[in-house]
C-alpha cells in the first residue's frame, strides 16, 4: 500500500465488504515499520512487476512513459 493512502480507511472498506460477503479480510498497514520500502525492496528481489502510478485515470495520464512495454494488442491510453 502507498504511503500517501489512508489505511485505516481501506482497512474498514475492507472490513465492510469482507462481512457482506462472508470472507475474513485481514487488515494491514505497511507504512509501519517501513512496511512500504520493505515491500519495495522484496519486489526487486524476486523480479516482480510494480506499477508506477497509483491506478486513477489522472495519474495514468500524467505517468512517465511505461519502462515494460504494452502486450501486443493492448490498448493505448
Amino acid at each position: 500500500m502507498s504511503p500517501h493512502k489512508d489505511a485505516a480507511r481501506i482497512n474498514s472498506i475492507g472490513a465492510d465488504i469482507g462481512a457482506r460477503f462472508g470472507i475474513e479480510f485481514i487488515e494491514a498497514d505497511f507504512k509501519k515499520r517501513d512496511g512500504f520500502k520493505r515491500s519495495v525492496e522484496l519486489t526487486k528481489q524476486y523480479g516482480l512487476y510494480r506499477q508506477n502510478y497509483c491506478g486513477c485515470i489522472y495519474s495514468l495520464r500524467n505517468r512517465p512513459a511505461p519502462i515494460i512495454p504494452s502486450p501486443a494488442g493492448a490498448p493505448s491510453f
